[in-house]
Order: structure tokens, then sequence, then C-alpha cells
């Protein structure tokens, strides 16, 4: 590429570390409120689809004003149609025990 020629602006890249997916939702998941520190982040910013489903139903919870625990999160999902496309209420339970 010459030096007259530019370069397309570079999109934000998706989240790729997946323990820092993790950590994140089950930050979320611990905290209600941690989601407002959040502003910027959306579920296409995470790479793996358990993530940015779980993600996506964290901001539809904020958005109704409920909060953000293990069993509303699973109550939303469900209602959504993705909770088992991301393990089950056995999954989001496996996440609150990694966060301890």
């Amino acid at each position: 590429m010459g030096m007259s020629q530019t370069m397309a602006p570079v999109a934000p890249a998706a989240m790729s570390d997946e323990p820092a997916e993790r950590s994140v939702v089950i930050h979320l998941m611990k905290n209600s409120r941690a989601i407002y520190e959040l502003p910027r982040l959306q579920a296409i910013h995470f790479n793996d689809g358990r993530f940015s489903r779980i993600f996506d139903a964290c901001r539809l919870l904020e958005q109704a004003n409920r909060p953000i625990e293990p069993l509303t999160l699973a109550n939303k999902m469900k209602s959504e149609g993705t909770l088992e496309e991301v393990g089950g209420m056995a999954y989001l339970k496996s996440l609150t025990c990694l966060g301890r």
C-alpha cells in the first residue's frame, strides 16, 4: 500500500478472550449495578454466543429496571427463548459458583 492510500477504519473488535467474557458476565450476575459501569459494551462485542446472549438479557433487565440476578436472568432468558441455548439454568448456576 502506497503512502497516498489510506486504510479503512477498523471496527471495534469483539472480545476474543473467553475467560474475560466469562468474568464480565459473572460480575454482572453478582453485582446488578455493574452494568452501569459498562455503558458502551454491547452483546455484539462478545465472541462467545453464550455470553452474548446472557449479556443481552442483562441489558434487557436493566432497561426494564429489573435486578440482574441469576433467577431474574434465567426467567428473562427463558421468556426470550435463549436459556437453553446457553446451557440452561445449570450453566447460569455454574457461573455464579465460579464467581465466589
